[in-house]
């Protein structure tokens, strides 16, 4: 029934919960936008639509559709633009998906974009890092140079961005 996390826990209500007499489920009492249960039931869904979306992409560019995973990602970026961790690695599939329809130069700059985001290069390692997703981007814009046969300027911007 419960599952523990952080010491807490946490129990799913099963429906005879809310029945009453009659055995008749009650709807659960209304929730205000503004409750703090409002607020967290608003960022539940960002988040499962946002993770919705990244899939998406993902699948997209995993089926060989790379215009479809650029326009999934394009959506996820417009959702989540104000979090560096959540748009980072939507950054790098943009960039992929760019890449793989010969969009070198529109997934520059991606990349730039991605770079601009003042992401934290401590973050503990775990299914995000900042530190390396920005690696990623500055492997796929150097990429992308070398494929515009640019390979001076493809090294010169991975010494001096990758020293940051």
């Amino acid at each position: 029934e419960g599952d523990t996390g952080g010491g807490h826990v946490f129990v799913q209500p099963t429906p005879a919960a809310h029945a009453g007499a009659t055995g008749v489920v009650a709807a659960p009492p209304p929730v205000s936008p503004d409750s703090p249960t409002g607020r967290c039931a608003e960022l539940l869904l960002f988040l499962d639509t946002a993770t919705r979306l990244r899939s998406a992409a993902h699948a997209e560019l995993d089926a060989g559709r790379p215009s479809a995973a650029v326009a999934a990602a394009a959506d996820a970026l417009a959702m989540v633009s104000e979090s560096a961790a959540a748009s980072a690695p939507l950054h790098v599939l943009m960039v992929a998906a760019l890449s793989r329809l010969g969009r070198h130069v529109e997934a520059i700059a991606v990349c730039d974009r991605g770079l601009a985001s003042p992401g934290d290069l401590s973050s503990p390692p775990g299914v995000y890092s900042w530190a390396t997703e920005r690696e990623r981007l500055l492997l796929r814009r150097a990429g992308c140079f070398l494929t515009l046969n640019q390979p001076a300027r493809a090294l010169a911007d991975y010494r001096r961005d990758g020293a940051r």
